[in-house]
């Protein structure tokens, strides 16, 4: 037998057992010096053993949900365990799948511990080897192998101590007497597991130990081609354009944004605000404004149920159908590409200078909840039960070609506008004398405003209404606390890890023109944003009586101009103490150390890292920020931030969609949860729990989660609410949590419509 160097490069199968966190291992893979090829559990055993195993070293059995005798959770894996010749790791699924395969059992721990951390005791050997005795771990498990029951040809080889006086040690790894197979029940790939790399490193040469002398070091192309890595939504393809960007600048602007907006695009029949009602310089720097009136603007919706687009410009309709292989992702892949253009070839004016943001005219809009339809389909054999939020579009966006940017750090402001290029400028200097060539009148009347010093401070006032009755809930306190329980039981089963419930406040307004109801509805956003500031504040008022107020704290997904993408999930919320500092501060503390909020955190990091090891490079993906604490107006939340760079070839669009919809939205693993949850709530999402925000028609994409948001659609004005559920949760404190998150909007929608609260 001959060992060799981690540069020779091990090649090693990667089986996803649906899970959300097997990217993740597979960048420890890529990280120990492996080349991977990754398939889901339900290819075929017999495909495997013959196509892929004559080309492999090793395999790696990932987590996931449910329990290994039932054939759809383990797939594939079962005849693996059974039948390989080669060595194989299994994690927490794969663990216990390696057991039952061989005659054990499962059963239930003494306790589920999801996104918890215990101290594991090891014999130091093989896996072990040259590890700390004993070493911290991540578990995200609610079921273990039974140690009464275990097979005589497996061995315990790590365990954690009894917690209770009187119970026994829980088996956390094992190992076959003579076969080369070994299984953990912890999460090695989890941010917060120590040794995980090390553990992969000892496996890897474990693998080494066996390996003939003489052997091909490279996958062939086509097993290659079986990963499950996803390619590009649309190729892009650089064409010459006839349109080109032009930005001009103003320095030491004096009328602040709100005002701005109220003059120039209140009152167009479609307009939009991205807000950083709350300033942060690294994260909500810049607020943009624009409109959808101009010849070249238009708004593309999209219905899943009828998989129809519906273009709308200048007045008129058009309609594409999108086939069965296709998708709305795809679909404004292409849009987006076709539009493309390139920021060096921007217009500055009055001077050269360079510009300090990414939103350069694009596409501003939602991908809803629904949108999982499409995100999550792969491998599906049933469709999901909510399909559509039918008759709300399930995407819709706003192609602007005119933009307000406000940089409220430096207190400037840009304008930024689409024109064509014209013929006679083709070949002059890009930064000569230019300015004299750009003839808009926009321009000119936008400038005007922008450099009055005219604010509007009482320019949203509410109209004075009659009051009327609370909002209503689709569930009740009791039905909501039961959902609470539901999802417990499932947590317990080992369906889920996390399971992020959700319900929605909904009133029938009274009939209005549509200008009382843009006049109402801004007045919500101005009261919003003042008692209430977030970075991610929106008004979007998409016409035809459909308009959204947001004032979201969440990103979800952001790709910037050097294709870094990232992440910042929110997870763990404590109501603050507006009265006593003091005891305001104590909050906070309590939640930094609260193992429960913890938790629910550690779990959505870990899956987003896997969504970023999708679409990234797998050896940049990281985690600058874990677990801080950030305070708003009514509330304390923990916030993680998670980074990494775009594959080539990939696209924003490619972004959001394998981020879609966003985890903090939905559990852990999200394909699973949100079966689940279909089982739980009681009418479709729509636009709450998805994303929205912009793709610049420069490459750029910044996305927040719609949470804290109000959407008024067909006299209808709807608020949703929720949150993570987790073993530890208590149902009465999570009803408790829901409604202090509704709290964040109601006053503002009472305020401006003159509805008292639920």
């Amino acid at each position: 037998m001959a060992v060799t160097s981690k540069g020779d490069g091990l090649r090693t199968l990667l089986i996803d057992n649906f899970d959300s966190y097997t990217f993740n291992l597979h960048q420890q893979l890529c990280n120990s010096g492996a080349q991977v090829v990754v398939i889901r559990n339900n290819v075929p055993w017999e495909q495997v053993r013959d196509n892929i195993f004559p080309h492999v070293d090793n395999v790696v059995i990932s987590p996931g949900p449910g329990t290994p005798t039932v054939i759809g959770d383990f797939g594939c894996c079962h005849n693996v365990i059974l039948h390989s010749n080669l060595p194989v790791l299994g994690v927490c699924l794969g663990h216990q799948g390696m057991a039952t395969a061989l005659g054990g059992k499962v059963c239930h721990a003494p306790e589920p511990m999801h996104g918890r951390k215990s101290l594991l005791h090891h014999n130091g050997m093989e896996l072990f080897a040259g590890i700390n005795n004993p070493f911290s771990v991540v578990r995200y498990h609610s079921l273990i192998v039974d140690e009464q029951a275990l097979p005589s040809c497996l061995q315990v080889t790590a365990w954690t101590k009894p917690t209770a006086p009187n119970s026994k040690r829980i088996i956390m790894a094992l190992k076959h007497k003579e076969r080369p197979l070994w299984g953990v029940q912890f999460h090695p790939e989890s941010i917060c597991t120590d040794h995980g790399l090390d553990l992969i490193s000892n496996f890897m040469n474990l693998t080494r130990s066996q390996l003939p002398i003489t052997r091909t070091t490279s996958i062939p192309a086509n097993v290659l081609d079986m990963t499950v890595i996803p390619s590009a939504l649309a190729e892009c393809i650089a064409s010459p354009s006839q349109t080109r960007l032009v930005v001009r600048k103003i320095e030491n602007v004096q009328i602040d944004s709100e005002s701005v907006f109220k003059t120039l695009f209140a009152n167009k029949p479609v307009s939009f605000w991205l807000d950083s009602a709350r300033v942060e310089e690294s994260l909500s720097r810049f607020s943009f404004m624009g409109s959808g009136d101009s010849e070249r603007s238009f708004i593309v919706n999209y219905s899943i149920l009828s998989r129809k687009v519906t273009t709308i410009q200048g007045g008129q309709c058009t309609y594409t159908q999108l086939d069965m292989t296709d998708t709305f992702f795809g679909y404004m892949a292409r849009l987006v590409n076709q539009h493309s253009l390139c920021r060096q070839d921007t217009i500055t004016i009055p001077q050269p200078f360079d510009i300090p943001f990414d939103l350069m005219c694009g596409f501003v809009g939602y991908f809803g909840y629904e949108m999982k339809t499409e995100s999550l389909a792969e491998g599906r054999t049933t469709p999901f039960k909510s399909v559509s939020a039918n008759p709300l579009p399930d995407a819709a966006f706003i192609f602007s070609d005119r933009l307000v940017v406000f940089d409220h750090i430096k207190n400037d402001a840009y304008i930024v506008m689409l024109e064509n290029i014209p013929q006679s400028s083709l070949l002059v200097e890009k930064h000569t004398s230019l300015g004299n060539r750009v003839n808009s009148a926009w321009l000119d009347d936008t400038l005007r405003v922008l450099q009055s010093t005219a604010s509007y401070t009482n320019g949203h006032a509410a109209a004075k209404r009659k009051r009327k009755r609370g909002m209503t809930l689709d569930h009740t306190r009791d039905e909501y606390i039961q959902a609470v329980s539901s999802s417990q039981s499932k947590i317990i089963d080992g369906e889920s890890y996390e399971v992020c419930l959700t319900t929605r406040a909904s009133i029938q307004l009274p009939k209005m023109d549509l200008s009382d109801l843009i006049h109402d509805t801004l007045a919500m956003h101005h009261h919003l944003r003042n008692v209430n500031p977030t970075p991610h504040a929106s008004f979007i008022n998409f016409g035809q009586g459909m308009i959204i107020v947001s004032a979201s704290p969440e990103e979800f997904v952001t790709v910037d101009r050097d294709k870094w993408v990232q992440a910042r999930p929110i997870k763990g919320t404590i109501k603050r103490d507006k009265v006593d500092p003091i005891r305001d501060a104590k909050l906070k503390v309590e939640l930094e150390q609260s193992e429960k909020n913890i938790a629910e955190n550690l779990m959505i990091v870990d899956l987003l890292r896997n969504d970023l090891n999708l679409i990234c490079t797998p050896s940049s993906v990281c985690v600058p920020s874990l677990f801080k604490v950030e305070s708003y107006a009514s509330i304390h939340t923990m916030v993680s931030t998670i980074k990494g760079s775009l594959r080539p070839g990939l696209t924003a669009v490619d972004a959001v969609m394998k981020c879609f919809p966003p985890g903090s939205m939905t559990g852990a693993p999200k394909r699973r949860t949100v079966e689940i949850l279909e089982d739980l709530e009681k009418s479709p999402r729509g636009v709450y729990s998805g994303a929205l925000g912009y793709f610049s028609l420069t490459g750029e994409a910044d996305f927040a989660v719609v949470i804290r948001t109000a959407i008024i659609h067909n006299q209808e004005l709807s608020v949703g609410a929720g949150g993570a559920i987790v073993s530890l949760s208590s149902p009465t404190e999570e009803y408790d949590e829901m409604l202090l998150k509704l709290s964040s909007v109601l006053p503002s929608i009472s305020h401006a419509f003159g509805i008292d609260g639920l």
